[in-house]
Order: structure tokens, then C-alpha cells, then sequence
């Protein structure tokens, strides 16, 4: 996979993982066998020097960076398990030596649906006098750290994934206790134009932050303790059945929906302990370049990963050249020296339109990072010659603007093409689009 960026600078490829998110196998059914041995900090080649998403990134969060990298390198394969309901955050939080391995899990992935029914519940309180939000809060906050403590003091590293709900059917459920029920798992359900709705200046913005918050404060409390976060927001997003894939929303939207998750956990919310990776479900083919990449200035990590049931473990693994790693056989990753460089993010990207037609009076909108000198933005026909550009007014903090008339578009024609964001000459993000010259 390539970036969507003209730079194309390729992310880091992070170990993939073997998640097993079912109960654990019977004695009946087959337990993969760890190697013997355990991992070395001085046998991995690890960086240095690391870059990371977020330029206040957490020095633990470079640590587990370079570790995972050094990971990658040497050809092993962590074992996770995913939490995607409160019981099984439970369970994992106090047995050892469970699953398809018999041991712990290189890496926990709770699901941020966890947090939300944890809220539920705790609110409703089973049939009981229900409680307020701020007490329901407190107890489900103090119950996942309760098991993010064990999980870092058993070594397992920690990850965090964004499967949210359908917010339109948030906003329908209605809220408990002046709070929006986040509860119900309704990311199956696509509805038109959701993103849209969802992101900065739509109807459903503030359901949608409030499910951000969640995540935020999730990840500021392992924060406090030192604890970095591998964070997964909307993973398998090549898929058809859920509203962030390829039935739900178009490959702008998508990758808009991931870089304003990005900017508001690091820039609004300050989490500072997160490795942000992608997750598409499936590599592009042929090479090609994925058109939902959100672009290198998003993402520390790609993944690819790879899901276990009871009984495949042998199978899976032995198609694989990398070795299984479970929390017994990894390295205590804070141990290494590593050196973060630290700058501010430059970067752009286009917010409209999210569609591909070009028609007159077409606002082209642009966010901007950094402190460029001068914003373009340049039309190419189907032949790739330059054949309009526009200089990029401001009229909001980072926010860009061009607008293409009719005398604009008219010498370009009904064709397809491209219109590229550039910043102090730098291609920053293209966009494929059609040009209408003419409205019918």
C-alpha cells in the first residue's frame, strides 16, 4: 500500500496479529504449542531515531514503535485477543494461560464498544435506581483500568479499536441521563451521507465526539500511567458491511472520517500515548494504491491482520514465516533508548467536495497544517496537463478555499481528471474528480 500523498512516503508495516476474538478452545480442540525461548531486545534491529504521527507522542509510544518495528523485522507474529464485550474484559483481566496458545496474549485489543455498554449498564443498573452519568462514569472508568493494570503488569501490550456505532441510530436510541447511549452495536446498519453528518459543521458532530471522548479518556488514563496505546480506528475499512467501508461511505469521506479522528484525540483531546494504524482488512491489488489510505501524516502503522477460531491455530501458523509470539516470549520494550524526533505536522488535505463531480460554483475546501507561504490548488485533465489552477484563500484558521466558475471549467471540458492541493509547491493530497462545464 502507498500513500495518498504525492510524497508517498510508505508507513511502517506492523507485525500482524492473530487475533482470537472467541472463547477459548475445549481440551477437546487443538492448543498451538509456543516455541521455547524468549525474545531479546539486543537480537531485534531497532530504530534509533523514530517520527511519529503525534509530535508530542508519549516517550513510551516511541519505545513501542521501535519495538514493534524490530518486531516486524526479525519475522514475528503476535498473538492477540480481542475484547469486544465486558465479560471477556473480565476474564482476561485476571486468567493467564488461556486461549488457543495457553498463555497470555502479546497484545490485547479492547473494543471501545466495551466502554460503551460498560456505561450502560452501570447506568441502568440493572433494573435498580439507575445512576447518574458522573457515578456510572467513575465505576465503568475504574473497572477498565482495573484490567489495563493487570494486562501492563502481565507485559501484554495494550490496543484500543474504534468499531462505533451508526450515530443516526444513536441520535434515535435517545440518551440516559442527558448522555448519549452508545451501547448498541449498529455498525452493520449504512445509512446515506453519514459521514458527512458526523464530521465538523453536520447534525451528528456532537454524538460523534462523544463517542471520541470515550476513546480520549480511555487513552489519558492508561496516559497517566505510562501505558502506550495501539490504536485501531475504524479497522477493515476495504470491507462492504460496515458504514465506514466501501458501501458506506466514498474514499474521500473515509479518509476525512480518519484524519479528524487523528486531530482531535492529539490535537483537541491531547492523547499523546497513541500509535495510530490502519487497518484496511485487505492489501490493494496488483500494488495499486489504495485510494482510502488516509496519507503518511496519519498513520504510524499498517496492519493486516489475520483472525484465529479454535482449532486453525496449527493451520494459520504454519502457512506463516513468522513465529507466533505470545506475552511469555516478548521483551520488555521499555528497555530500549530511542530517540523521538519531535516537529510540527505538515501536512493537507482536501474536506470538500467528497464527491467526485466538479460543476460551477464547486467550493474546493482545504485544511492546511503548518504555515505555508502560498496554497494552490491545480486541475489536470485526462492526459495529466495542468489546465486551471487557483490560488487558496483563507477564511478559516488552516481552512483554504477556491471556487470554479463556469469560465473555468469550460476550456477543460466534460472530461475526468484530477485537481492536486499544493502547499509552497509540495503536493499535499489529490483528488480524482469529474469536470462538468455546464449544468443540465
Amino acid at each position: 500500500m502507498r500513500s495518498m500523498n504525492c510524497k508517498r512516503i510508505a508507513a511502517l508495516l506492523l507485525p500482524a496479529a492473530i487475533w482470537l476474538g472467541v472463547p477459548a478452545p475445549s481440551a477437546a480442540e487443538q492448543v498451538y504449542r509456543m516455541p521455547t525461548g524468549q525474545v531479546k531486545l539486543s537480537e531485534l534491529s531497532v530504530p534509533p531515531v523514530v517520527r511519529l504521527v503525534d509530535p508530542k507522542a508519549s516517550e513510551e509510544a516511541g519505545k513501542l514503535y521501535a519495538y514493534l518495528h524490530g518486531l516486524r523485522a526479525a519475522k514475528y507474529l503476535l498473538y492477540g485477543q480481542q475484547i469486544k464485550e465486558p465479560e471477556d474484559a473480565a476474564r482476561w483481566g485476571k486468567q493467564r494461560k488461556q486461549g488457543a496458545v495457553q498463555d497470555d496474549p502479546a497484545i490485547v485489543m479492547l473494543d471501545l464498544h466495551v466502554f460503551g455498554k460498560l456505561l450502560h449498564e452501570k447506568q441502568v443498573n440493572g433494573g435498580k435506581k439507575p445512576l447518574t452519568f458522573f457515578q456510572a462514569e467513575k465505576k465503568a472508568k475504574a473497572e477498565l483500568m482495573h484490567y489495563a493494570a493487570a494486562w501492563n503488569e502481565r507485559e501484554i501490550l495494550q490496543g484500543l479499536s474504534v468499531n462505533p456505532p451508526n450515530f443516526a441510530k444513536v441520535q434515535e436510541r435517545g440518551k440516559i441521563s442527558e448522555t448519549w447511549d452508545y451501547s448498541e452495536d449498529t455498525s452493520h446498519v449504512l445509512t446515506e451521507g453519514l459521514v458527512p453528518r458526523i464530521l465538523p459543521g453536520g447534525d451528528l458532530n456532537p454524538v460523534f465526539t462523544g463517542y471520541l471522548d470515550l476513546a480520549a479518556d480511555y487513552a489519558q488514563m492508561l496516559q497517566e500511567k505510562g501505558i502506550p496505546v495501539v490504536f485501531y480506528p475504524y479497522p477493515e475499512s476495504s470491507s462492504e458491511h460496515v458504514w465506514w467501508g466501501k458501501t458506506g461511505c466514498s474514499d474521500a469521506e473515509f479518509r476525512n472520517l480518519y484524519r479528524y479522528t487523528v486531530e482531535y484525540m492529539r490535537d483537541v483531546r491531547q492523547a499523546h500515548n497513541l500509535l495510530y494504524v490502519y487497518t484496511p482488512g485487505k492489501a490493494a491489488e496488483g500494488g495499486a494504491i489504495d485510494p482510502r489510505y488516509p496519507g503518511d501524516a496519519f498513520v504510524d502503522l499498517q496492519e493486516l491482520p489475520m483472525i484465529l477460531y479454535p482449532g486453525d491455530s496449527g493451520r494459520m501458523v504454519a502457512t506463516s514465516e513468522y513465529q507466533l509470539l505470545s506475552a511469555s516470549r516478548a521483551a520488555n520494550y521499555r528497555g530500549l533508548k530511542v530517540t523521538r524526533k519531535d516537529a510540527a505536522p505538515q501536512y493537507g488535505y482536501f474536506l470538500t467536495p467528497a464527491v467526485t463531480d466538479i460543476r460551477p460554483s464547486t467550493k474546493l475546501r482545504a485544511k492546511v497544517a503548518g504555515s505555508p507561504r502560498e496554497v494552490r490548488f491545480v486541475a489536470y485533465d485526462t492526459e495529466g496537463q495542468p489546465v486551471c489552477e487557483k490560488r487558496g484563500m483563507e477564511d478559516a484558521d488552516r481552512i483554504y478555499y477556491a471556487v470554479f466558475t463556469k469560465a473555468d471549467l469550460k476550456p477543460i471540458g466534460a472530461v475526468k481528471g484530477r485537481i492536486d492541493l499544493l502547499a509552497d509547491g509540495i503536493c499535499m493530497d489529490s483528488l480524482q474528480v469529474s469536470f462538468w462545464p455546464t449544468v443540465k
